[in-house]
């Protein structure tokens, strides 16, 4: 009898479980189906969501929050989400309370958190930045992915259960994380440096601010403190007896290949993978004697329940177009046009029916099944296409881009914000983070939005970051410092891939070389980081204008220092230089931020389509998605379910077995890539949901080594 992979898994002795792969795999399902089953071995498990659009509660149907829960009907499995409720570390809690406490000197209240011992008079705007904090903290990008290492640091420095398992983000933003230590290690040793060599300087800016004494002292052994327990937590994940990382996917091209970069990108970080499920195979179903026709009407039953749930709730104020599940892939020009013409309603049979009963009512109160609306709205400049991982919003973007670039006057770029980039596959074209034309499409540019050092450090008018501050430029070549330090390491940080689609919305808005831009979008908890973004900005900014006098002096200061170290001599500047640069800088910034807000806000300018596929942690999280969009202001008019099974399709078994041919395409290469050094564990299309105790019991039974 072949083993379980629990069962493997509890052989290895691992403390440290993480279950990632491309959005819509199974993640979710898989994770908790482990959890469950290892707790029924006598294990304390603890299970943890990474994912900003956490689906641990609806997959057991009980609320979680950041702190572990006992999952109902067991008796040592808990669960949790991670949120900024999450944060215990002592060690992190030591070195915000010394921030906090130098906040008091700096800004005359609460920078870090409220102060007891102040008064409330002398507390004056702290409750507007208390605000600030709290938002930053649930809001900015990278947060999840920092919050995530938090909670890291936390169970590897107190270890209260036998085994963790993480439930993580999609691939790009889930790399991101297993890198952070890495970078944070790094980030800690130059901070270090600095404050060894440049000691001084900082003792006599903070004593502008009448910081204690020691300040920079007590910082640093905290900081020390903090990449030390960063290492242990390094040296635990390189540890092939500690941790191991379970990949998921489904025999598609699309997961196939992100696997293969994700595999590619773990042996450079040094974590262990040899586990990889590849998820419903429809051969799999078969070979367990289930009948084809059956598993069709099984699928279209659980996909009626929630189409019935999307017309309750969007089709009175929202085009609900469905699309059928093709017996194909979407990529190459052909079939995404081919697919494109679906979203319009050609041969599209849900669109066929509507019309059918649209001719026998008079009085239908259903909007147009179809993505026709967003080509008449012929002021539309932003499309924001997003949902779910695995929902296909890849396709839907790139054909909707196609359809564009057909029928409206000007150019359309498409976009892709998502770290783990689909586009270049869809399009079977390698597109990079300048704008591309597709080939056979003149009018169609594509980019996929990477982190570039470069890009960062570009001069000021296209949008980089403002590293020309005069007299800077001369002070030991201060600009291409900064550059080396970060070159290597500015992929790798969390909430990057955000903030640079930020900086390129700013210059798509100053330099309007687009007619209509639509973006392909990171997974849904990313992509609303991404569009809050300028918000959170638009505060810092604000808050930071308000306090101009107090930190103004702190620049000067610094500005005078490096004049009086300046060797070359070559630019000569003032304090007052210092001053009037940033005055306008911070002018710019605001209303730049205003104008991307004004642009966001207004429907005929800006509207965002949400994609879904009918199942539960799918519908649940559009549901989200879209409250979300409209705390926001932002348009949403579109909702497109996909993959849908067609109740009247008269070829149900011959059209299954034609998903299964286009699978096994996939299986095959995933036995010729992996077999010999992994086990490959196949899992069926199940004819039920994997939702609540029992089916994560029966299908953990499904997760066999080979």
């Amino acid at each position: 009898m072949k083993p379980q992979l629990a069962e493997a898994l509890l052989e290895s002795g691992v403390s440290w479980i993480f279950v990632g792969g491309k959005g819509g795999v199974g993640k979710t399902s898989t994770s908790a189906a482990l959890a469950v089953e290892l707790e029924r071995e006598n294990r304390s498990v603890l299970l943890i969501s990474t994912d900003p659009a956490h689906n641990l509660s609806d997959t057991f149907a009980q609320q979680f929050s950041g702190e572990p829960s006992l999952v109902n009907g067991m008796s040592s499995l808990y669960a949790m989400e991670v949120d900024d409720s999450s944060l215990h570390n002592s060690s992190i809690k030591e070195l915000v309370g010394l921030l906090r406490e130098s906040s008091r000197s700096v800004f005359g209240g609460t920078l870090f958190g409220r102060s007891e011992e102040y008064p409330q008079s002398e507390q004056g705007n702290s409750e507007n930045i208390d605000s600030l904090l709290e938002q930053l903290t649930s809001s900015v990008p990278g947060i999840d992915e920092a919050l995530a290492f938090a909670t890291m640091i936390e169970y590897v420095e107190n270890m209260r259960f036998d085994i963790v398992i993480f439930d993580t983000a999609p691939t790009g933003h889930t790399l991101r994380l297993l890198n952070f230590p890495n970078l944070l290690d790094r980030g800690l040793t130059q901070i270090w440096n600095w404050s060894s060599q440049f000691g001084g300087i900082f003792q006599s800016m903070g004593s502008l601010f009448g910081l204690q004494q020691d300040f920079f002292g007590q910082l640093a052994n905290k900081l020390e403190r903090f990449r030390d327990l960063t290492q242990k937590v390094i040296h635990q994940f390189q540890d092939p007896r500690k941790t191991t990382f379970v990949a998921v996917c489904i025999p598609e091209f699309l997961p196939i290949y992100e696997t293969e970069r994700l595999l590619q990108d773990l042996k450079k970080f040094q974590i262990d993978c040899k586990y990889i499920i590849v998820n419903h195979v429809i051969n799999e179903s078969i070979q367990l004697g289930m009948n084809p026709e059956d598993l069709f009407h099984s699928r279209v039953k659980v996909q009626n329940k929630y189409i019935e749930k999307v017309r309750d709730l969007y089709s009175a104020d929202f085009h609900v177009t469905k699309l059928p599940l093709l017996p194909y892939e979407v990529r190459g020009l052909a079939t995404i046009s081919t697919f494109a013409k679906l979203l319009l309603g050609t041969n599209n049979p849900f669109y066929k029916e509507f019309l059918k009963k649209e001719s026998h009512s008079l009085d239908i109160e259903e909007y147009p099944p179809t993505l026709q609306n967003v080509l008449d709205e012929d002021s539309l400049r932003w499309i924001f296409i997003g949902g779910k991982g695995g929902v296909g919003k890849t396709s839907v973007s790139s054909a909707l881009a196609t359809l564009l670039s057909e029928r409206t006057e000007g150019r359309v770029l498409l976009v892709s914000t998502d770290p783990a980039h689909n586009l270049s596959d869809a399009f079977n074209q390698s597109f990079s983070s300048s704008p591309t034309a597709v080939e056979g499409n003149t009018r169609l540019d594509v980019m996929e939005v990477s982190p570039n050092v470069e890009e960062l450090f570009t001069q000021d008018q296209d949008g980089g970051l403002p590293f020309d501050i005069p007299g800077f430029g001369d002070f030991g070549n201060i600009r291409s410092r900064i550059r080396d330090i970060f070159s290597d390491m500015i992929s790798s940080i969390p909430g990057i891939d955000e903030a640079i689609s930020f900086g390129h919305i700013v210059r798509f808005i100053r330099n309007q070389d687009y007619k209509v831009v639509v973006f392909d979008t990171a997974p849904t908890g990313h992509t609303l980081r991404l569009l809050s973004f300028p918000s959170v900005l638009e505060n810092g900014v604000s808050w930071l204008s308000s306090f101009q006098e107090q930190y103004l002096p702190l620049l000067q200061s610094a500005a005078a220092m490096m004049q009086n170290s300046n060797a070359t001599g070559n630019q000569s500047f003032s304090p007052r230089d210092i001053e009037n640069l940033m005055k306008q800088k911070l002018r710019e910034l605001k209303a730049t931020i205003e104008t991307v807000q004004e642009q966001f806000r207004d429907p005929s300018c800006t509207t965002f389509i949400c994609v879904t596929i009918a199942e539960a942690l799918s519908i649940y999280e559009t549901e989200r998605l879209v409250q979300q969009l409209a705390s926001y202001d932002m348009d949403c008019r579109n909702i497109v379910v996909n993959q849908l099974f067609d109740p009247n399709e008269e070829h149900k078994k011959e059209m299954l077995l034609l998903r299964a041919k286009m699978q096994q395409k996939y299986l095959d290469q995933v036995d010729e890539l992996y077999s010999s050094d992994s086990f490959v564990i196949k899992a069926p299309l199940l004819p039920e949901e994997l939702y609540g105790l029992e089916h994560l019991k029966m299908f953990a039974n499904y997760l066999k080594l080979p």
